[in-house]
């Protein structure tokens, strides 16, 4: 089990790996490659000693949480500076995030300007004061609606639902795309569904793969996901 959840990381995330290789000299690779290596292994047993494939297994918050904190070593912390050189935030893994997440609306106006109900204006993220009570209530509507002897389909309808609301949660400071790619094949290897592999996918177009997610998450319906997904997948 241990092997099936680390090559499930591995393949999700070895794309960070093929991009940085080609940037380093030739006497480093090997050094990157055995760190790469040791970083999955650490995820890997994080995953499989939270008892992640138990039958009983209950997606937490604090499992999230813990998830996130194991993509960075131990000592990790980062301080945020602004034009001015004014510090202001400490990033540091596994917290809330104790900022205003910046939008992308705008970004996704080429693909969304034609649609009557679009707004660039729109706030896309959750408030980070309201982050814990929605991390909260995504959690358990999650945990309800897998434990409710629904279809394989349906299961799977429901872990995309998860992910693109916990996207627009925006609980981290950081981008959470990792975290969201990796959770997601995770989650479908819990019920031993196959992998979509979004870290893939979503490289090659990455501003279709936004607007799905968007798209998806505003109007409640997963065709435009599923389109990306058949499309590039």
């Amino acid at each position: 089990m241990l092997e099936k959840i680390k090559n499930t990381i591995k393949l999700t995330t070895d794309i960070y790996l093929e991009k940085h290789l080609p940037r380093i000299p030739e006497d480093k690779k090997q050094i990157a490659i055995n760190a790469y290596e040791k970083d999955i292994e650490r995820i890997a047993s994080f995953v499989y000693n939270s008892w992640f494939l138990n039958k009983d297994f209950l997606l937490s918050e604090d499992f999230i949480k813990w998830l996130h904190k194991t993509f960075y070593p131990e000592w990790f912390t980062q301080k945020w500076i602004d034009e001015n050189w004014k510090e202001i935030i400490w990033f540091i893994p596994w917290e809330y995030r104790k900022i205003k997440a910046f939008s992308k609306a705008r970004q996704l106006a080429e693909y969304c300007s034609n649609i009557p109900w679009w707004d660039p204006q729109k706030n896309i993220y959750t408030d980070f004061e309201n982050i814990s009570i929605e991390m909260k209530k995504n959690v358990n509507k999650y945990n309800n609606n897998l434990n409710n002897g629904i279809s394989l389909n349906e299961k799977k309808d429901f872990i995309l639902f998860f992910i693109i609301d916990l996207l627009y949660i925006h609980p981290f400071s950081d981008w959470n795309w990792r975290l969201i790619k990796i959770l997601c094949d995770l989650l479908l290897l819990q019920i031993w569904l196959k992998s979509i592999w979004f870290m893939k996918i979503s490289k090659k177009n990455e501003f279709e793969c936004d607007k799905s997610m968007y798209l998806s998450h505003d109007q409640r319906d997963l065709k435009y996901i599923y389109d990306f997904i058949k499309k590039y997948s």
